[in-house]
């Protein structure tokens, strides 16, 4: 009996983290033979560099043998690849719900621009005449509506009950969320099909979530996350700068990461979150008082146990959010950080033993497929 876990190719992101962490799992801590199995290898080596560490073994994803007493796990955004294969054990691991409706249920390139267009009309007007009139605005702006606009598609196809998840042959769904074991359930996938397992940080993070020495060297700096961001976060940072040094989080790669939260006491991640993400734990994992919206993988307090005067009260939609109001917030929080902090200790101490509940999970998921 072999595991086959399919994962992209020589990429790092929260995803395939996940999918790297369960393979090693499986692998060392239960011994049950598993391999990560690659799809869109342009490379001879599909390994990135940061994964190296948990050596998993691996194969081209067209070699895995299709036999009923081996499992093949795919990531929510690749339901595709399993229709090959028409004897093995499938199981789908929802890492999000976001990136799965955007990537099996997205429209063609241009009714999806025709439908982004009309969102902007509806909701930015004005601002859509700066993006059409203004190069450089347009370059660095609009990737923050398209990223708000994703959100508005996403509740919007949930609400009027478009979403068809792939049942057919599907053994069990993994849960990577609430946020995602509830949208399981609302598309009528049973309760004793949907498994939950919560995946930590890397143990980069534990180890200097344990040192209560790093708020003595933190800086009045704040870190955004401005991958996923909306406009409202834009325009809250650009406010920001002029008080505060802002430390930009897209794509800087973990060494950088580590080192950027390791000074900055405030946390900005106003945005998209398809699932529960990483960042904002690492956030709070490095001792950064969190300023998120209740969109997605934050919007349950099991996903993301902080106090509601972390989260900012909007969903897809944060237009009409007092940017002044949030400014003044943050300042205040600045001034108060060393009182402030203390009240996210229990989050951080569930960050801490995180490892400990995900072994739990795992070795759920395994009694449960009995292997």
């Amino acid at each position: 009996m072999v595991v086959y876990i399919l994962a992209p190719a020589n990429i790092y992101t929260g995803g395939p983290t996940a999918l790297f962490q369960l393979c090693n799992t499986l692998q060392y801590k239960f011994n049950i033979d598993t391999y990560i199995a690659f799809y869109n290898m342009s490379e001879e080596d599909p390994v990135h560099p940061n994964y190296r560490k948990y050596n998993c073994k691996w194969i081209p994803y067209h070699n895995i043998d299709d036999n009923p007493s081996n499992y093949i796990i795919a990531p929510e955004v690749v339901p595709y690849l399993l229709k090959q294969f028409k004897k093995i054990n499938k199981i789908l691991y929802f890492l999000s719900v976001d990136n799965y409706i955007l990537n099996t249920h997205q429209t063609s390139k241009l009714k999806r621009r025709f439908n982004f267009l009309l969102f902007m009309l509806k909701f930015y007007p004005r601002d859509l005449i700066n993006l059409l009139l203004n190069n450089e605005i347009k370059r660095n702006m609009s990737r923050f509506y398209y990223n708000e606009f994703c959100a508005y598609y996403v509740t919007k196809m949930i609400r009027k009950k478009n979403i068809i998840v792939h049942h057919a042959d599907t053994l069990l769904y993994i849960a990577q969320s609430k946020y995602v074991a509830e949208f399981l359930k609302q598309q009528g996938i049973e309760q004793d099909k949907i498994i939950l397992i919560r995946e930590p940080l890397e143990e980069e993070y534990i180890k200097i979530a344990e040192n209560s020495k790093l708020v003595e060297h933190k800086e009045d700096s704040i870190a955004w996350n401005a991958r996923k961001s909306y406009p409202i976060t834009s325009k809250l940072v650009d406010l920001l700068s002029k008080k505060y040094t802002i430390y930009r989080l897209d794509n800087v790669g973990k060494e950088k990461m580590i080192e950027i939260l390791s000074k900055t006491k405030i946390y900005i991640d106003i945005g998209l979150h398809p699932g529960r993400d990483r960042p904002p734990r690492e956030a709070v994992a490095l001792w950064n008082i969190p300023i998120v919206n209740i969109h997605g993988g934050l919007f349950y307090y099991e996903d993301f146990p902080t106090s509601t005067k972390f989260k900012v009260n909007c969903y897809d939609i944060c237009k009409n959010i007092d940017i002044g109001h949030l400014h003044e917030m943050i300042s205040q929080y600045m001034k108060n950080y060393h009182v402030l902090i203390k009240e996210l200790d229990e989050f951080r101490n569930y960050i801490i033993n995180e490892s400990r509940n995900y072994m739990n999970d795992v070795k759920k998921f395994i009694e449960r497929i009995g292997l």
